[in-house]
């Protein structure tokens, strides 16, 4: 019955925000807010609450063991040769220490890429300090294909020193990694095969000697 209908969306909204309160209000209060029609999140300073269609999610930053970026870029070729840009799908996927996954994409948000640069910053402010230890210590920090050592930068199973690197940039979704001018001859990887891509770039960028080139 409609009165039914009514009853149970109530009952979700309630123990959404219930489940706020017992989860974080009592920590720290909620920072901001992304809604749409069917879903929802809300970002507190230590973790997150999301609303996905009948499904309530809460997830603490420091439980989250993976932060995946997917970004796919859309051209054309318009009538004076060149390309033109048609927009771009984006996806963030969690994957927690629990085994947990929450995937965000720009089919349910809007704003995907606040939410995205939100949540990868949170991420990044609890992983980081340990994966820069762990860097500073001599030890390689792994990024799946990628790790960022010290004296090197491995792709794959090539180590690349750091003076062989003129540029580390981010294009069409690909990181690019060139030991020479030319695109076409850089080591490229796909963004969404990279684990933890936003604690990476924010390690290039902390590091002195990297060549890293921020933006996307």
């Amino acid at each position: 019955s409609e009165f039914g209908l009514v009853a149970g969306i109530l009952g979700v909204v309630l123990a959404f925000f219930g489940l706020a309160a017992i989860c974080f209000i009592p920590y720290r209060f909620k920072q901001t807010s992304l809604m749409s029609a069917t879903h929802g999140v809300h970002f507190y300073e230590r973790g997150l609450i999301t609303l996905q269609g009948l499904r309530i999610i809460a997830v603490q930053y420091s439980d989250i063991e993976v932060l995946r970026t997917k970004l796919i870029s859309y051209q054309k070729v318009n009538y004076r040769g060149s390309y033109q840009s048609m927009g771009a799908t984006c996806t963030y996927t969690i994957r927690t220490t629990q085994g947990k996954r929450v995937v965000f994409n720009n089919n349910a948000y809007q704003d995907i890429l606040q939410l995205g640069s939100f949540l990868a910053g949170k991420f990044v402010q609890y992983k980081f300090p340990e994966a820069f230890k762990q860097y500073s210590s001599g030890e390689a920090v792994e990024f799946g294909k990628i790790s960022v050592h010290p004296d090197y930068l491995k792709v794959g199973r090539k180590a690349l020193e750091w003076d062989t690197i003129k540029t580390i940039k981010v294009k069409n979704g690909c990181l690019l990694i060139m030991q020479e001018e030319e695109e076409w001859m850089a080591h490229r990887i796909k963004v969404a095969e990279i684990p933890n891509f936003s604690l990476l770039t924010e390690l290039l960028k902390s590091i002195s000697n990297s060549p890293f080139s921020t933006g996307w």
